[in-house]
């Protein structure tokens, strides 16, 4: 079957036209709000020293920040934002390690970490400003529940890997000093991990010794019988939340209601 040349032609163009039409209809949409990452859609970035709204990146951890299935945030967190921040329009910008939520601060993407911080551990954040202490912690040496008594296993002949987070290197002077002083056998372990991730591993029995701050240590332990606290290891230490380096008006803004606030957890 043959075809003439201007029935050719209009068979053509039709299927151009056509193609057009589809392209026009069919393709991505190309607003900002769609091509922006999770953190973007939440707020309007804050720029300068604004106060409004502010973006706090938090690590994910039990009992002190965590969403149930239904999207319900609870944690100690939370309880002290409540009170700390009253008046103030914020959001929360979890975070699965601390590391993600300086890098975020240095980029300017949110305003605060709010973190269990030392004030005496500031050595890699000592670019970002830090408000006055908020809380305090201390630390706890985990074990597995069939391990033998810590305090013969950490005094014998035989070396014993004491695990710490890469990011806690508090942890690790805590670890070097029970060494130097009392405990020979022990050996600081440093893992990859941040410090939850670490304790799953003990949960999955990878890890017999391990030391993290005292209300994650107390949080795993009841809820994985498998693991259990063994001992309190260090001090009290003042804990601070990080801030943006151009953000000093929200620095003292912080501080004022940190003084006037009870924010014990």
């Amino acid at each position: 079957m043959k075809f003439s040349r201007s029935y050719a032609s209009l068979i053509a163009a039709l299927a151009v036209i056509l193609g057009v039409l589809l392209f026009i209809v069919l393709r991505p949409g190309t607003s900002p709000r769609e091509t922006l990452g999770p953190i973007e859609r939440m707020a309007q970035v804050p720029t300068g020293d604004s106060l409004h709204p502010l973006r706090i990146a938090v690590v994910m951890e039990p009992g002190l920040f965590e969403i149930d299935d239904e999207g319900e945030i609870s944690g100690r967190l939370p309880e002290v934002a409540d009170r700390l921040l009253t008046g103030i329009s914020y959001i929360w910008v979890p975070v699965s390690e601390k590391s993600l939520g300086i890098d975020l601060l240095r980029e300017k993407r949110v305003d605060i970490l709010a973190t269990q911080q030392a004030s005496t551990d500031l050595s890699e954040s000592s670019d970002l400003l830090t408000t006055d202490p908020i809380s305090s912690s201390h630390y706890a040496l985990m074990s597995l529940q069939d391990s033998l008594s810590w305090g013969d296993v950490l005094s014998g002949p035989s070396p014993v890997e004491v695990y710490y987070s890469t990011e806690d290197k508090e942890a690790r002077l805590i670890l070097q000093n029970l060494h130097d002083i009392s405990y020979t056998a022990i050996r600081p372990s440093e893992i990859d991990l941040p410090p939850l991730e670490m304790m799953l591993e003990m949960v999955k029995g990878k890890i017999y010794f391990a030391v993290v701050k005292h209300n994650l240590a107390q949080e795993m332990a009841e809820r994985f019988p498998q693991i259990r606290v063994v001992t309190d290891i260090s001090l009290e230490a003042p804990q601070v939340w990080l801030i943006r380096s151009d953000a000093e008006s929200l620095r003292d803004t912080l501080n004022q209601r940190i003084r006037k606030t009870d924010t014990t957890e």
